[in-house]
């Protein structure tokens, strides 16, 4: 390593050139040794900077001010990482919205907007991603996915099996993925601009620092036998606030549905009609009404939605194929097929921000199953042999070469929704 990369003057001088982070804007990078990069509204301080990218920054190359973004990729990268890179990277939208993650031995998170794809992280991690995602499916050593509501803004884990995963804007947090025990992490939670935010911060074997001051009516901290992490965790948790004003919860004597399991749905009759009262959870009714069934909640009490009659699902695949023959014609598609034409039955609450999200396909892995359902010979070996279309880099070649790099993420959609639903008849 050149010891001008490691120069204490110059790199604070390129440091004090970059734009500070927005308010609650962190970031913190630590290296298997005692290298670390650290970004927040105040500014930066790091001890290593890669040749490259000091370069960049040394000679004024790297400048942006728009609001654009840029990225590098390095030479050493997981190879379960590749195909995920190659889509991602080709589509300016979703270039803007790649975020990757790395751990120790080779170990990744990444996503580009609601996909997503791990390997090698701790079993727990890819538990939780897989709850929070419409479907996901597991192959060559990595997890694919789609989440089912927004996206993920930060992940953290340990080989131990400690992990931090969170939606929207809340606090920070890292965990140091390289030393034994896990034992190194900071905790930086949000603030009003202006003010020193709450934290902290422990490394292995040094005393932990913290400003943060427990509350008389704050619960206890774990005991004694309990790693500084979970104590941490605990004092953390002790000192949220809850805003109720800004809460919306179901009513308490109603469960929450984003567990709801699609493959026991059943469907019911109405006997007689009901109008409903003022409780938002009833359903007016007419005689003979079809019902999707979603949980019984034991007592005669069932949580229930209205079902749309269905087209035939014969003539909709019947639809679907023609019009693929008709549009793939090597080198001359313009547009992908505006699925939600052939089906858009699914009214899962879940589904509803995959299904609204206007640079997906308009549908989710429900509908996919009905409109597939409809060719009279759905089977994993069916399945696996249509799943070949749609992988992006052959499907591109039906694709005009100024629209493929548009049009392959869509393919890529398809793609894994196939993948989910092949997962599904190999458990069956």
């Amino acid at each position: 390593m050149s010891p001008v990369l490691r120069d204490t003057t110059i790199i604070p001088t390129i440091l004090n050139s970059l734009e500070p982070l927005e308010p609650n804007t962190y970031t913190i990078a630590l290296s298997t040794g005692s290298d670390q990069f650290i970004g927040s509204p105040n500014g930066y301080k790091a001890t290593y900077i890669p040749p490259a990218v000091l370069f960049d920054l040394f000679t004024g190359l790297l400048e942006l001010i728009s609001g654009e973004c840029t990225y590098r990729i390095g030479t050493h990268r997981p190879p379960a990482l590749e195909e995920f890179l190659k889509n991602s990277t080709k589509s300016k939208t979703y270039t803007s919205h790649l975020w990757i993650w790395f751990g120790a031995s080779d170990s990744f998170v990444a996503r580009s907007k609601t996909v997503w794809i791990c390997s090698k992280v701790p079993p727990q991690l890819t538990s939780r991603l897989r709850q929070m995602s419409s479907y996901s499916c597991t192959k060559y050593n990595a997890t694919k996915g789609v989440f089912k509501d927004g996206t993920l803004d930060d992940v953290q884990w340990h080989s131990n099996g400690s992990f931090y995963a969170k939606k929207g804007d809340s606090d920070h947090v890292i965990i140091s993925p390289y030393l034994e025990k896990g034992e190194t992490f900071a905790f930086i939670k949000k603030t009003e601009p202006g003010k020193e935010p709450p934290f902290i911060i422990h490394f292995e074997w040094e005393q932990r620092h913290s400003n943060l001051i427990r509350e008389s009516g704050a619960s206890k901290c774990s005991t004694l036998s309990a790693s500084p992490l979970d104590r941490d965790l605990d004092r953390m948790a002790a000192s949220n606030s809850f805003d109720e004003n800004n809460a919306t919860t179901t009513p308490k004597r109603y469960p929450q549905l984003e567990n709801l399991d699609s493959r026991d749905f059943r469907f019911a009759i109405s006997k007689t009609c009901r109008r409903p009262t003022n409780d938002l959870w009833d359903l007016d009714l007419n005689k003979g009404e079809k019902l999707l069934v979603l949980r019984d909640m034991g007592r005669g009490w069932h949580i229930a939605m209205k079902k749309k009659e269905d087209q035939d699902p014969k003539a909709a695949y019947a639809r679907f194929t023609d019009d693929l023959d008709k549009m793939l014609i090597p080198g001359q598609l313009q547009e992908f097929p505006t699925m939600k034409s052939y089906v858009h039955d699914c009214t899962k609450v879940e589904c509803k921000p995959q299904k609204q999200d206007e640079s997906l396909l308009g549908i989710c892995v429900h509908d996919l199953l009905a409109l597939l359902e409809g060719s009279g010979r759905f089977s994993y070996e069916w399945l696996k042999e249509g799943r070949n279309l749609w992988h992006p880099d052959r499907f591109a070649q039906f694709c005009k070469p100024e629209e493929a790099e548009r049009l392959k993420p869509m393919a890529e959609e398809m793609f894994v929704m196939y993948g989910i639903l092949m997962d599904e008849c190999a458990r069956r």
